[in-house]
């Protein structure tokens, strides 16, 4: 990882959180994370991808430094898109979104609603598996 302030390519944050060097996971979520605000689209298939990861530092990683931060700036877009991916299946997906925490625009009433129907969900889904 580069320590010269260079900002990370997606493909080097993208190798970077495949890593069995946990820094190197927590430094690319965190630069990952940067571009939570102003360009989440250009992240989204590795917040995808990598909060579906079988290792639980890397969705730990993209749940606090990524994903919380785009439901805090942009939960319209992208909280139906989570929902959707969670129920189609993907259980490391749900993990990954019930390690974060509601920021900015998640915590309005109406959105902290859906977010908490959608954690009792995932709890019935968890302890009534298919």
């Amino acid at each position: 990882m580069p320590e010269n302030g260079k900002k990370l390519s997606m493909e080097e944050i993208d190798v970077a959180l495949r890593s069995a060097d946990e820094k190197h996971v927590w430094e690319a979520a965190e630069a990952l994370g940067e571009y939570a605000k102003l360009n989440p689209d250009a992240i989204w298939p590795l917040v995808v991808k990598h909060g579906s990861s079988d290792n639980d530092e890397v969705r730990s990683a993209i749940a606090t430094c990524v994903l919380e931060h785009i439901l805090q700036y942009h939960f319209d877009r992208y909280f139906p898109l989570v929902e959707n991916i969670i129920r189609s299946g993907n259980q490391r997906f749900a993990k990954t979104f019930q390690i974060c925490w509601k920021f900015g625009f998640a915590e309005r009433p109406a959105n902290a609603k859906r977010w908490e129907e959608l954690l009792t969900r995932i709890r019935e889904l968890e302890s009534n598996p298919r």
